[in-house]
Parts: C-alpha cells; sequence; structure tokens
C-alpha cells in the first residue's frame, strides 16, 4: 500500500513540469459563430452631420434631450439610437431651427454608448460613429481619463512600428478600464490631414465603445485643410458631462495660437458655466518642457501674475515657460484666454495639451487654494527623441471633491511620467479571409489599473449575415456590438491580463495552411558600400491570415543588431544604417503570420569599395503548424543562389449644454514640429511561436505517457 502511494506521488512530482509546460503554451479554442445582420445599412455621414459627432459626442440621460445639428440638404425622417447590443430607438424630434433639431431619448434606454443614424426623407441612412452617450451622473461622478495626443495617423516610426499600431494599443487597454473612462485626444490625429489617415482614426476609435473627446492639432490644418472638421468633430466646441465636467475644446490652429474672438468665447464659456470641474483642451501647450529638476509648483494671486510666470524664462534656459507661439501669434488673446482660465470658478481646472511629443507639468495654486494643472503627454503614436518612448496618461478626476490624480511610470513632473506604450504590444491584421487582433503587456503599472481583458477586432461588412469561424487564444468570452454602422467582435476576460501574455482573436473564413513567404525584389544600392546607408526591400505575403510580425537580425563582427522593417502594403523595408562598418554581414529575416507561421530568410552581403559585390542568399526553416490542434509538420527547404552583379556607383452647435462659436479667421498654415527619432534598436531577439509551443506539448505528453507507465511497472514489481 505504501509502496502504491509512492508511486502515486512520485507521477504526480514528475507530471507538475509538464502541466506548467502545457499551460504556459496557452489555451486556445475555436468556435462556430453566426454575424448578425442590421435591418438597415448606413453610410457614414462625414460632415453631414454636424452635431453631436465621434469627437465631441452629447452626453443625455434617460428620458432626456440633446440637439442634432445637420448640414443643409439633410432633412430626417427618422432618427435612430443604436447602442448595438439589441437595443434601438425610434426617438422623437422636432425642429427648432432650420438645421436644428430637439431629439429626445427613451426613459428605457440603457446606459452606453450610442450610433446616431439618421433617415432622410429619400430613404438615405447616414450615421455618426459613438455620438451619444446615455447615462446619469452616477456614471461619471468619479472620472478616468485616459490622455492620447500626437496619435499621428499614416506615420511609419523609425523603429518600423506604425502610428496606427500604438493607437491601437492605447484604445485596447481604454477598453479594460473602468466604466467611467473617457478617452481626450489633444491633437496632431492625422499626420498630413489626409482622409485615408482619418478614417483609419475612425476604424480605430470605433473598437473603443467609450466616449472620445478630440481637438485638432496643427497637422490636421495641413494645407488649410478641413478634413478633420469633415471626419472628426468640429474645430472648436464645448460640451458639459452631467454638470459635472465643462469641456472646452479650443483650436490652437496650424500656427499656434488663438485670436480674440475665440478666447472671448472660450473666457465666456468658462465664466459662465457652473460645473464644479473645468478641462480645457487646445494642442500647443502653455507650459512646455517642464520637466525634472525644473520647478513644476507655482502660486499666483492674480491672472496677471500667472501671465508673467508664463513669460518668464526657465532656470539656466533661454527660452520662457509658454511655447513661444502663442505670443508671437496673438499675445492679447493669449493673455484673454490666461485670464479666462485664472478666473474660472470650479474646484479644479484642467488643462490638456501636446504637441512637443513629451511629457511635461506645471501646478498652479490660486488664492482660494484651487489649482489649475497644466498636463502635456507625450506622442501616442508620432515620432519621439532617441531614450523617449511613446505614451499614454490616465488622469484620476473627483467632481465632488476637486481631487485629481495623475497616473504613469513616472511622477507627473518628470521626463519619462507617461505609461509606455513600448511595453503594449498591440496588432490589427486584417485579410479578405481573416481579421486579426493581439495585444500583450508587459508593464505591470498599466496591468494593475485594468479590469478586465479586452481585444477587438472589426468585422467586415460583406461578412454581416454569415456563420463564421472565431479562433481565441487565452479569452474565454465574447460578443458582438452591431449597428447600422458596423460591427465589431470584443473578446474578453473578466480579469485583468497577465505579464507578458499574449491575448488574440481572429475571425476567418479560411484555415491558414502556409507560412508567410519572402522574397527581396529590391537592394538600394546593388553594390554596399562600407559605411553607406542600404537600404532591402522584402515582398512579404501569407496565404490566409495575414503577417503578424517582422523582425530582422543583422550579425557583424561579432555582434547582432535586431532591425523592425517598416512594413506597408506587403513591402518590408530594412534600412542597414551607414554607422555599421563592416566588410561582411548575415542579414535574418524572420515573419510570422497570424496563425502563429513562422519563415526565416537569411542574406550574406559584402561590403566591399569596388563596384562589385557578391550576394549569398537562403531561405531556410520554413515551419507549418496548426494553431488549434496542437499538432505539428516541420519542413525544411534550402535553396542558395550566388549573384554578381556590377554598376557603376551612384547614390457645432450645441446640444442643451454645449455651444460652438462662430469660425475663426485667423490664417491656418501648417507649422510643424521637428522630431529626432532612432535610426534602429538594438536588443536581443525574442520569436515564440504556435509551432514551438505545439511540439514542447506533443513532446511533454510523450515523456508524460512513458513515466507514468514507467511508474504502474515499477509499483507492480514491488
Amino acid at each position: 500500500m505504501k509502496r502504491r502511494v509512492l508511486g502515486i506521488l512520485v507521477i504526480a512530482l514528475l507530471l507538475v513540469p509538464l502541466l506548467s509546460l502545457a499551460s504556459a503554451a496557452g489555451h486556445e479554442k475555436e468556435l462556430t459563430i453566426t454575424i448578425p445582420k442590421p435591418s438597415i445599412i448606413a453610410q457614414p455621414a462625414y460632415g453631414e452631420i454636424v452635431y453631436p459627432r465621434l469627437a465631441s459626442p452629447a452626453f443625455v440621460t434617460p428620458g432626456g434631450s440633446f440637439y442634432m445639428v445637420t448640414a443643409e440638404g439633410i432633412k430626417p425622417a427618422k432618427i435612430i439610437l443604436d447602442n448595438g447590443y439589441g437595443y434601438v430607438c425610434d426617438c422623437k424630434f422636432s425642429q427648432k431651427s432650420k438645421n436644428t433639431y430637439v431629439v429626445t431619448v427613451p426613459r428605457d434606454a440603457p446606459h452606453g454608448v450610442y450610433d446616431l443614424v439618421v433617415v432622410t426623407s429619400d430613404n438615405k441612412a447616414v450615421g455618426e460613429p459613438h455620438a451619444v452617450y446615455i447615462g446619469t451622473v452616477s456614471d461619471f461622478a468619479k472620472l478616468n481619463i485616459v490622455h492620447v495626443t500626437d496619435r499621428h495617423f499614416g506615420v511609419i516610426n523609425s523603429n518600423g512600428r506604425a502610428a496606427a499600431n500604438y493607437d491601437l494599443a492605447a484604445d485596447l487597454v481604454a477598453l479594460g478600464l473602468a466604466n467611467n473612462t473617457i478617452v481626450i485626444d489633444t491633437g496632431d490625429t492625422a499626420d498630413t490631414a489626409r482622409i485615408i489617415e482619418y478614417k483609419e482614426s475612425i476604424m480605430t476609435d470605433y473598437l473603443l465603445n467609450k466616449p472620445l473627446i478630440n481637438i485638432p492639432g496643427n497637422h490636421d490644418h495641413v494645407g488649410g485643410s478641413k478634413n478633420f472638421e469633415v471626419y472628426r468633430g468640429p474645430f472648436n466646441f464645448t460640451l458639459s458631462i452631467y454638470g459635472l465636467y465643462r469641456i472646452v475644446g479650443i483650436d490652437s490652429g496650424g500656427d499656434g495660437y488663438i485670436d480674440s474672438s475665440e478666447a472671448q468665447w472660450a473666457s465666456t464659456i468658462l465664466a459662465e458655466s457652473k460645473e464644479p470641474v473645468k478641462i480645457v483642451l487646445f494642442h500647443h501647450p502653455h507650459f512646455a518642457f517642464v520637466y525634472n529638476d525644473i520647478p513644476h509648483s507655482f502660486r499666483a494671486k492674480t491672472w496677471q501674475d500667472l501671465v508673467n510666470i508664463l513669460l518668464s524664462k526657465k532656470p539656466n534656459s533661454n527660452y520662457p515657460y509658454v511655447y513661444s507661439s502663442w505670443v508671437k501669434g496673438n499675445k492679447e488673446a493669449f493673455e484673454q484666454l490666461v485670464k479666462g482660465i485664472f478666473e474660472a470658478k470650479d474646484k479644479v481646472t484642467l488643462v490638456l495639451s501636446g504637441h512637443i511629443h513629451l511629457d511635461s507639468f506645471a501646478e498652479v495654486t490660486k488664492p482660494d487654494g484651487t489649482k489649475i494643472y497644466y498636463i502635456v503627454t507625450t506622442a501616442t503614436g508620432g515620432s519621439v527623441r532617441p531614450g523617449d518612448y511613446h505614451g499614454f496618461r490616465v488622469i484620476k478626476v473627483d467632481s465632488l471633491t476637486g481631487q485629481v490624480e495623475i497616473l504613469g511610470d513616472g511622477q507627473p513632473w518628470s521626463r519619462h511620467a507617461s505609461f509606455n506604450l513600448e511595453k503594449v504590444e498591440a496588432d490589427l491584421v486584417e485579410t479578405s479571409k481573416a481579421v486579426t487582433t493581439m495585444l500583450s503587456i508587459s508593464d505591470p503599472n498599466i496591468i494593475a489599473l485594468m479590469k478586465k481583458t479586452v481585444v477587438a477586432l472589426p468585422i467586415p461588412r460583406d461578412w454581416l449575415g454569415k456563420k463564421l469561424n472565431l479562433y481565441l487564444k487565452n479569452l474565454e468570452h465574447y460578443t458582438i456590438r452591431c449597428t447600422p454602422l458596423g460591427c465589431v467582435l470584443y473578446a474578453y476576460n473578466d480579469k485583468p491580463p497577465k505579464l507578458g501574455e499574449v491575448y488574440q482573436a481572429t475571425l476567418f473564413t479560411a484555415k491558414d495552411k502556409e507560412p508567410p513567404s519572402i522574397k527581396l525584389v529590391r537592394m538600394y544600392p546593388r553594390n554596399p558600400r562600407i559605411g553607406r546607408q542600404v537600404v532591402l526591400n522584402f515582398k512579404v505575403t501569407d496565404d490566409a491570415w495575414g503577417v503578424e510580425k517582422i523582425t530582422a537580425v543583422l550579425e557583424y563582427n561579432g555582434k547582432k543588431m535586431t532591425l523592425i522593417p517598416a512594413y506597408t502594403y506587403g513591402i518590408a523595408r530594412i534600412v542597414i544604417p551607414p554607422t555599421i562598418k563592416t566588410k561582411e554581414a548575415k542579414l535574418t529575416i524572420i515573419a510570422i503570420d497570424a496563425a502563429g507561421k513562422e519563415s526565416i530568410k537569411t542574406m550574406e552581403i559584402k561590403f566591399q569599395p569596388v563596384h562589385t559585390v557578391t550576394i549569398t542568399a537562403s531561405t531556410t526553416s520554413t515551419i507549418k503548424t496548426s494553431t488549434t490542434t496542437h499538432t505539428s509538420a516541420t519542413t525544411m527547404t534550402t535553396t542558395t543562389q550566388t549573384i554578381t552583379k556590377t554598376t557603376s556607383h551612384t547614390q457645432t452647435s450645441p446640444t442643451t449644454t454645449s455651444s460652438i462659436p462662430p469660425s475663426t479667421t485667423k490664417p491656418e498654415t501648417p507649422t510643424s514640429t521637428t522630431q529626432s527619432t532612432t535610426a534602429s534598436q538594438i536588443q536581443q531577439i525574442k520569436t515564440t511561436t504556435g509551432n514551438e509551443q505545439g511540439i514542447t506539448i506533443a513532446v511533454a505528453v510523450i515523456i508524460a505517457i512513458a513515466l507514468i507507465v514507467f511508474a504502474i511497472i515499477v509499483a507492480r514489481g514491488h
């Protein structure tokens, strides 16, 4: 009997590490689901609904009313609110003026974000996503603000990571926060104000399912563009969140200042509004580059004192605290705005800005003890300086007490104060056969804020009403939000993410059978020279789920450097910097698709001070693995080709508590903030694939069976 018990204990002890290995591989499952199809399909309004908008939503109570403003020629026959989860209301409305309507919300409307859809008399349906939030005071008595800025949709950063990737990461973190969360974007939403950049921003923010407030930055004015107003929302606006928070969104234009009419409008709003918390938004900061040992705490008896502080020079600096464009553009308007902010009657004022792609912070205490917090957050998606990182902040505000807590990876006044988005990996990969979103967080400070883990992906319109397959990794549940404007799938766990865990949801019509294909299409110059930059373009494609990640490792002189290619339209662009001085180097490109299948291609490059170069290319280690069955088949192929090439050497209008000011007439000539960026990142390559996990699990299972059989034989023998 004792021997039998001993045998069981031996088996249990042997199985513990094996079970740990299986657990580390991650929980995976595959489902068959049916996508709903709304009875009405609406087109994006793109300016045909002037207010409320995605970037300036209406906050209304059940049974309450809000103003809706339409563009010329839009005559509503129906006004519909749809929360995407089965509640759709055909709202009562009345015409207040030519293009303004009073819309009444049903008393039984559930709390949450709603898409606004207008059906016109000629049966045309247009809509604005996330334009209305239905709730009560209790929803936002305590407020979490996720402050993002300088998202720069359209940019590919020097590390190869697209701005949209960072912006997606911030949005997925916001989805995991408590319900009393809003996202505030303080400008430079698009990099060059192109339509394609705004459409990409709308697609990313449509995944949010939380209220978003957005003002423009100087990059949103490139070429005098009005695209921000058409695709996102008004340049200037004000709104109230249930009488608790007064939002004043001010457009500081392409040149970084405002005119007297804007200053007067903003000051009047701040003086007359009764909300205990004022939140003022403009892109170009008042207190700029205030961090580390620069004093960040000030006392001002009058608004003139505050103006004098802003105009004074920072210690040991030739520059004042205020960003210079405010004074050079219109000093009188600047002073009037400072006066309006200082004299606002409130418990606390937040002034949120961006533009400098760096964290900055100052607090000003007024004679009555109330404070003004000037908060600048580093770029969320745009370029950053060497040694800095992309990020966002979380600002907690209690409307009852006026207490403010500013959260990040550092103290609010430190240079690196924001949460570090380099530690949040998020990818959205979309093909004609699959849509995949992945999330992994390696910052424990971010995880400590989160209430749950959420991965969101857009559902293509031509998949509505169809049966599809859903693959989930480390996620237990899913729900679908579906309105006339589109559908989103949310896969989630009702608990925070685990540190470093990879969470994935893939909606697909066909399985991924093959690993990615890697093919060199161009190298410039064709004759690499020592100490000169080399650019290589590779065509990287996948058969079904799409390419999820590409990395490259350069080996030279006994060293290794990891390069992250810029990947757009199927082309991966790798830059070998001129600082790499060597006669020979080996370049290894690793491509992983959204199903975890991996391909590797290697190249040997000889750098010579002559016009002839020999390149040896080989493709190795193509691994194929099923992600859902944990079985694997490994195919090894090697092709070597020697090529010798010779060339010559060449080188609105308001809701019941909102108002939109008259359009301003100041010039909107764009200005740019020059940012230094790194040429590459040096780090050890880390590649973990489903293929390796499948092999590990298979080996572990075989070993476990063998050990069990062995233990039984030993026990019986005794």
